[in-house]
C-alpha cells in the first residue's frame, strides 16, 4: 500500500511540476530561516552551559540608590567578596573581577598586541571551569606580575613556540613586567567573559596597596559567588537585600541581588555592562518571526494544494469506486505533503550552509550547526517538519476525501464559493504578515537610524579618541602641540574617559542645598579645550578660559551639565556657585570644592538608551596625568591623518602602543542588538514577500490554467490583454488594501510596546505603512503579470478547437 502511495505522489509530481517546484522552492526556502533562527536562539539560550555549576554561580549586582537616582550596577563594593562568604554559609566561594577590554601586551622584541583582560583571584579557573593548557589553575594566578593568556592570543603572539615563562609588557595601571604563568584553552563562545588574558589580582594589589582594596565606598570590582547545592536564591536574596547597612553603613539604601550567570547575557539590564550581552525580548521577537516563516510557507502550501485539488476530482473518484475509503484518501493526500516536506528539508540545509557566513555576520556570531553533537536541534527539526507537513497537508486532504465519486468522475466541483473564500483568506494571511514585516522592518531601522544619527550634544563625524598609559600632562600637551602643526589635524583634547562612556560617578553637594542634600553624578577630567574640541554648547558662563597653573583648591574648576543644573536648583544663577563632592576617582579625599565655571547643554555622556543625568567636568590638575585624547581631523584623508598620528606619538611615547578609536563607531557599538535585528527582519521580510508572491503565481498559474476558455472567450468577444489581466488582479487587490488596513494596528502597536523601551525614541510615521503598501501590492501585480501576459498572448482558436 504504502509503495503505491509513493508512486502515486511522484507521479502527481511529474504531472504538476510547477505546482511541486513552488512547493518545494517555498518550503525549502522558509525552513532553511527556519533552521538558521532555531540555531541562533539555541545558542543565546546556552550561555554558560558548559559550566557543571552555572546553576550555583551568581553575580552580586548593586542598585544604587541616592542623590535623586535609582541605577543598576554590574559592580559591588571592593571589599564585599571576603564580607559575603564571611557571613553567609551558603556561599562555598566568592571571587573579585575587574574587566578591561582595552589592553596592549608588548614583547620583548618590541611587538604590540591588542588584548581585552581580566584582572581576577587565583580562584578563576575553577570557579568558572575554564581549562588551562599549559600550567597549574591553582597557582597560574596566584603571585604579583602574572598573566595567563588564551591559546589563540598566545598563537598569534609567539606560533608554535612554548611561552611558558616568558616576560611580556601590559600597558595600563602601572603594570610592571608580567611573566606567562599559564595557556588556557579558549573560553567558549557562549560564555558572558570575552577576554584573552588573566592578570593575577596580586599584581594590581602589589601596585596600589591593600588598603584600596577595603574602601567600602569603592565599587569598581565585580563580585561572584558560588553557592551550596539546593540553595533558595529568593531567600539569598533577601538575606543580601539590605546587608550594606551592617558592612558600610547604616544610612545606604543601597541594594544587592544575586543574578545567575546564566541570566547575564540575555536578561542584564545594566548600561555599560562589560559582559557580552544579547537581548530576551529580540530574541521573543525573532521566535515569532521563525514560527511566522513557517507558517506562511504552510498557508502557502495549504492554499496551492486547495487549489489544485480540482485537478484531481477524478482520481479521487476512481479510488473511491475501486474502494477507497476516506482514511486511506486522506492517508494517501498526507504522505504527499510529507514527501514535499521533506524534500524541501534535504534543500533548506543546503540553502543554510551557503547563507550561513552572511547570516554570522548579521548576528555578529559563530555559528555552527555541528550535526554530529547537535542531534537535539536535528531532532527538533524533522519534528517541526513532520509536524508542518502533517498539518499543511490535513485541511486539502479533508477537502479532495470528501468529495462524491460520481460528482468526481463528472468533473463537478463542490462549494466553489466556499473554497475561493477559504483560498482568498488565506492569502490575505499572507499579506498579513509580510506587510507586518515591511513595517517592522522600517520602524527598526528609523528607531536605529535616530539613536546613531541622533544629536548626541556634541561633535562625533571625524573624532579619534588615542589611549594614553600613565602619560604626564606635560609629555601629552607636548604632544597636541605637535600635532595640531598639521593642517589635517583641527582640534584637540586631552580627558579621562570618553565623552560618551563617562561611567564614574560621585556625590555632591552645593550652596544652597538643604543640610544633607546632595545628589549623584557622573564626573570625568578634561582640559580646557575639551568643551571647543567637541563643539559642545555652554549656555552660560566662559567654561574652562585657560589651564590651571596652581594646585590649590581656589583654582579647581568644573562645568555641569544642564540636568546638574536642575537637580541643584541653580538654573538662574549658577556661575560661581561652589559644590562640594565626596571623593571620586582621582581624589578620594571628602569635602572637595570646585567653582562652576559654565553649564553645557545637555550631552549623552552613555548610551541613548538611558536619560541624561548630572554630570560634571573638572579641569585637569596640571600634576595630573591623562588616559586619552580627542582629536578632531579633516575628513580629506583620514587615512594619512591617522598615520600622520601613529609616527608621532611612537616619537613622544615609544614605549605605548598607538591605540585609537572612532567616537562615532563606538556610539554605534551601543546599538549592536538594534542593528542585528533590523537586519534579520529586513531579511525576513524580503522572504516573506518572495513566499507570498510565490502563493499568488501558483494560484494565478491555476486560475489561468482552468480559465483558458474563459479568456479565448474574452477575446474573441474583443477583450484587450490589459484589461483580462485588471479582472484578474482584480482578485487580489482588494485582498492586500484588506491585508494592510490589518496589519497596519497590530505593527504599530508592536513597534509602539518595543519603542517604550528606549526614553528617545523616533515618533510613529505613516511612511512604513504605506511603503509596505506599495511594495506589497507591487510585488503581488509583478507575480500576477509573468503568468497572466502569457496566458493572454495564447490565440483562442488553441483555447477553443474543441468547443
Amino acid at each position: 500500500m504504502w509503495s503505491n502511495y509513493i508512486k502515486s505522489t511522484f507521479r502527481n509530481f511529474r504531472r504538476n511540476l510547477s505546482y511541486a517546484l513552488i512547493n518545494i522552492i517555498g518550503l525549502s526556502i522558509a525552513l532553511s530561516i527556519f533552521i538558521a533562527l532555531t540555531l541562533y536562539i539555541q545558542f543565546e539560550l546556552s550561555f554558560e552551559d558548559f559550566n557543571p555549576q552555572k546553576e550555583n554561580i551568581y553575580r552580586i549586582e548593586q542598585n544604587m540608590i541616592e542623590g535623586g537616582r535609582s541605577e543598576l550596577m554590574e559592580t559591588a563594593p571592593v571589599p564585599l567578596w571576603r564580607a559575603i562568604k564571611a557571613e553567609f554559609p551558603e556561599v562555598k566561594e566568592s571571587i573579585r573581577l575587574f574587566y578591561n577590554n582595552a589592553g596592549t601586551i608588548t614583547t620583548p622584541e618590541g611587538r604590540d598586541f591588542e588584548t581585552t583582560r581580566i584582572i581576577t583571584d587565583r580562584e578563576f579557573f575553577e570557579f568558572f571551569s575554564y581549562k588551562l593548557k599549559h600550567g597549574d589553575p591553582s597557582t597560574a594566578l596566584q603571585e604579583p606580575n602574572c598573566v595567563v593568556l588564551t591559546e589563540s592570543l598566545a598563537n598569534v603572539i609567539f606560533g608554535d613556540e612554548n611561552p611558558m615563562g616568558k616576560i611580556i609588557d601590559q600597558q595600563g595601571f602601572g603594570f610592571p613586567s608580567l611573566k606567562i604563568t599559564g595557556i588556557m584553552y579558549d573560553p567558549p563562545k557562549n560564555t558572558h567573559l570575552e577576554f584573552n588574558s588573566l592578570i593575577s589580582m596580586a599584581t594590581i594589589e602589589h601596585i596600589w596597596g591593600t588598603e584600596e582594596f577595603n574602601q567600602w565606598g569603592n565599587n569598581w570590582l565585580a563580585t561572584y559567588v558560588k553557592l551550596i547545592d539546593n540553595h533558595d536564591i529568593i531567600d539569598f536574596n533577601k538575606k543580601i537585600k539590605h546587608i550594606l547597612k551592617k558592612f558600610w553603613k547604616e544610612s545606604t539604601n543601597n541594594e544587592l541581588k544575586a543574578r545567575n550567570i546564566k541570566d547575564i547575557h540575555l536578561y542584564s539590564p545594566i548600561a555599560g555592562d562589560y559582559a557580552l550581552r544579547g537581548s530576551i525580548s529580540n530574541l521573543y521577537i525573532l521566535m515569532a518571526l521563525a514560527v511566522f516563516i513557517i507558517f506562511m510557507a504552510g498557508v502557502n502550501f495549504t492554499n496551492l494544494a486547495v487549489a489544485y485539488s480540482t485537478k484531481r476530482k477524478k482520481e479521487v473518484g476512481l479510488r473511491k469506486i475501486s474502494g477507497a475509503n476516506k482514511n486511506m484518501l486522506i492517508t494517501q493526500f498526507l504522505s504527499e505533503s510529507i514527501v514535499i516536506a521533506f524534500i524541501s528539508l534535504i534543500l533548506a540545509f543546503v540553502i543554510f550552509e551557503t547563507f550561513l557566513p552572511w547570516f554570522n555576520q548579521i548576528v555578529k556570531r559563530e555559528l555552527d550547526f555541528n550535526y554530529l553533537n547537535n542531534f537535539q536541534l536535528l531532532g527538533f527539526i524533522i519534528i517541526v517538519t513532520l509536524f508542518f507537513g502533517i498539518l499543511s497537508g490535513l485541511y486539502p486532504a479533508y477537502v479532495i476525501s470528501k468529495s462524491k465519486p460520481f460528482d468526481a468522475i463528472k468533473g463537478i466541483s463542490g462549494n466553489k464559493v466556499s473554497k475561493s473564500r477559504s483560498r482568498r483568506i488565506l492569502v490575505a494571511i499572507q499579506f498579513i504578515i509580510s506587510a507586518c514585516f515591511i513595517i517592522g522592518t522600517l520602524g527598526i531601522l528609523r528607531q536605529v537610524n535616530y539613536l546613531k544619527n541622533k544629536d548626541q550634544g556634541f561633535e562625533t563625524k571625524n573624532m579619534i579618541r588615542i589611549i594614553f598609559n600613565d602619560s604626564t600632562m606635560n609629555r601629552i600637551n607636548y604632544f597636541r602641540n605637535q600635532i595640531l602643526q598639521n593642517p589635517d589635524i583641527e582640534k584637540a583634547s586631552v580627558h579621562d574617559y570618553p565623552i560618551h562612556n563617562s561611567s564614574n560617578w560621585t556625590r555632591a553637594s552645593w550652596e544652597g542645598a538643604k543640610e544633607k542634600e546632595y545628589i549623584r553624578i557622573n564626573n570625568n577630567y578634561a582640559d580646557h579645550h575639551y568643551i571647543d574640541c567637541y563643539n559642545m554648547k555652554l549656555i552660560a558662563g566662559e567654561g574652562f578660559v585657560s589651564a590651571r597653573t596652581q594646585v590649590g583648591v581656589e583654582e579647581n574648576q568644573c562645568i555641569i551639565n544642564e540636568a546638574a543644573a536642575k537637580r541643584m536648583r541653580i538654573t538662574d544663577n549658577p556661575i560661581g556657585v561652589k559644590v562640594k563632592y565626596y571623593g571620586d576617582y582621582r581624589d578620594n579625599m571628602e569635602g572637595n570644592r570646585v567653582k562652576i565655571v559654565g553649564v553645557v547643554k545637555d550631552f549623552h555622556f552613555s548610551s541613548a538608551r538611558n536619560k541624561i543625568t548630572p554630570m560634571i567636568i573638572h579641569l585637569y590638575n596640571p600634576e595630573e596625568t591623562g588616559w586619552c585624547i580627542s582629536v578632531k581631523v579633516k575628513g580629506e584623508n583620514m587615512q594619512r591623518s591617522i598615520q600622520f598620528l601613529n609616527e608621532e606619538f611612537l616619537k613622544v611615547f615609544p614605549a605605548q602602543s598607538f591605540n585609537y578609536y572612532s567616537v562615532k563607531d563606538e556610539i554605534a557599538q551601543y546599538y549592536t542588538e538594534e542593528e542585528k535585528l533590523a537586519s534579520v527582519v529586513l531579511g525576513l521580510s524580503i522572504i516573506s514577500i518572495f513566499i507570498a508572491c510565490l502563493g499568488i503565481y501558483g494560484l494565478v498559474s491555476f486560475s489561468t490554467a482552468t480559465r483558458r476558455r474563459e479568456i479565448g472567450i474574452r477575446k474573441v468577444l474583443g477583450s484587450k490583454p490589459g484589461a483580462i489581466n485588471i479582472l484578474f488582479f482584480k482578485e487580489f487587490f482588494l485582498l492586500i488594501i484588506i491585508a494592510n488596513a490589518i496589519a497596519w494596528p497590530l505593527s504599530y502597536l508592536s513597534l509602539d510596546r518595543w519603542l517604550e523601551s528606549f526614553p528617545y525614541h523616533v515618533e510613529h510615521s505613516l511612511i512604513p505603512g504605506l511603503t509596505a503598501l506599495g511594495i506589497t501590492m507591487l510585488f503581488a501585480l509583478l507575480s500576477m503579470l509573468s503568468k497572466t501576459v502569457y496566458a493572454t498572448k495564447v490565440n483562442p482558436v488553441e483555447t477553443l478547437r474543441y468547443e
